[in-house]
């Protein structure tokens, strides 16, 4: 059986490296050295075994970042390449998108999920950990987003009051696909979004949502389906709807709800 073998460099090519066997792990990390290293609101890494890891062109520049840890580099063009540090002995981290093919390498998680910025997430369900998972460290209890979805879907394709105001923030804004501004009517605080959501219920008795697509991370998620009902007094209709939710702490804080217009 072939040895599987991983080639990456620097931007300039003036840098090459390969890597032998399997990596010991793939992950995202969110600390803020790596970020300010990077540039980036994240950078993901694979780990090898220092023994399996050898440049074949060039030789980059080192900078020790912190007590312990260096970080190499192309002294050419400045692309990250590796990250070495004490308290990984034997183990060197790749900077991902330096390697040929970083589609092959799937990250198993994320770490330093403490440090991370506030408005970036991934859209996955890979474990959290507020550092590392050495030592047997436990991952955050994360948001937990098909649980979420599977939520939202019930309690509106139920028409459950109760279960939508459960759903909302405090001061959450609702703004539904009708009304007679440009982004519909809009009720702004639990009560009136609660207010909103069943006047949408009693304009249509028989609504009913058809899910199509859906994603959520802990800040924001996004439904796509198919609404169908009958208005009182008017004809069925069959429609696609998009909900964009703004979420906090696990609760809807905005619901901007955009539909298709059909004509005859």
């Amino acid at each position: 059986m072939t040895e599987r073998a991983a080639t990456g460099g620097c931007l300039c090519g003036a840098v090459r490296y390969e890597a032998k066997g399997e990596p010991l792990w793939v992950a995202h990390c969110h600390c803020h050295s790596c970020r300010r290293n990077t540039g980036s609101a994240i950078a993901t890494f694979v780990g090898y075994r220092q023994e399996n890891f050898a440049y074949s062109a060039g030789a980059p520049a080192g900078y020790a970042s912190s007590p312990g840890v260096t970080r190499s580099f192309c002294a050419r063009c400045g692309t990250p390449l590796t990250y070495r540090a004490e308290r990984f002995p034997g183990e060197v981290h790749l900077y991902i998108s330096t390697l040929d093919d970083p589609e092959n390498f799937r990250p198993k998680g994320h770490v330093y999920f403490a440090e991370r910025i506030p408005w970036f997430d991934t859209a996955d369900h890979l474990p959290r950990y507020a550092a590392t998972s050495a030592g047997g460290a436990a991952p955050l209890a994360g948001f937990d987003a098909e649980a979420f979805l599977d939520r939202f879907a019930e309690v509106w394709q139920n028409h459950d009051l109760e279960g939508v105001a459960e759903s909302f923030t405090e001061d959450a804004v609702f703004e539904a696909s009708f009304g007679p501004e440009a982004h519909g009517e809009r009720a702004e605080g639990k009560a009136a979004a609660v207010k909103l959501a069943a006047s949408v219920f009693e304009r249509i008795p028989d609504v009913r949502f058809a899910p199509i697509r859906r994603f959520a991370t802990p800040d924001f998620a996004v439904v796509e389906q198919v609404q169908a009902g009958t208005p009182r007094g008017g004809e069925p209709f069959e429609v696609h709807i998009v909900d964009l939710l703004t979420l906090r702490d696990g609760k809807i804080a905005a619901k901007r709800t955009y539909r298709k217009t059909r004509r005859a």
